[in-house]
């Protein structure tokens, strides 16, 4: 057994990277109609304003939802790097990388993940009848007939 692979042969546990990629494409997916909405509403806002919109106000809100999927993006890294072979073989023989490891999740990807601020995408990446199974799901029987 090599330190690159686990008992298994994988070098990150399949589990975690199924999470780490059905996340990520949830994500991105909810992402882009974040982007695309940010950019329709910019161009309508040009076209109806087109002397008044000359500050980038637009431009902060892209730049913003750009950094957020970055930090996405390295928040899983930063995972699949702690879950990976050569630390999680090593954290069980040394008391130091498990120490590693926690600092790698804990002050490393959990502020990534704060930033990123993924429950928004995350909805929206969802699919049309997923959402309503989890709306319906959500919602207290007493209010149901309210809605």
């Amino acid at each position: 057994m090599s330190i690159w692979v686990d008992a298994n042969g994988w070098p990150i546990p399949p589990s975690v990277l199924l999470g780490c990629l059905v996340a990520e494409m949830l994500y991105f997916r909810g992402w882009l109609v974040l982007v695309k909405a940010e950019q329709a509403k910019r161009a309508a806002r040009a076209t109806t304003h087109s002397a008044l919109t000359a500050s980038d106000g637009g431009k902060y809100q892209w730049d913003s939802w750009f950094w957020r999927g970055t930090y996405f993006l390295s928040a899983i890294f930063i995972i699949l790097l702690g879950d990976s072979a050569p630390i999680d073989i090593l954290s069980s023989r040394f008391f130091w990388v498990h120490m590693i490891q926690h600092l790698l999740l804990l002050v490393v990807m959990a502020p990534l993940l704060v930033a990123a601020a993924p429950p928004l995408p995350l909805w929206l990446g969802l699919p049309r009848w997923a959402r309503k199974l989890v709306k319906a799901a959500a919602t207290p029987k007493a209010l149901r007939p309210f809605y």
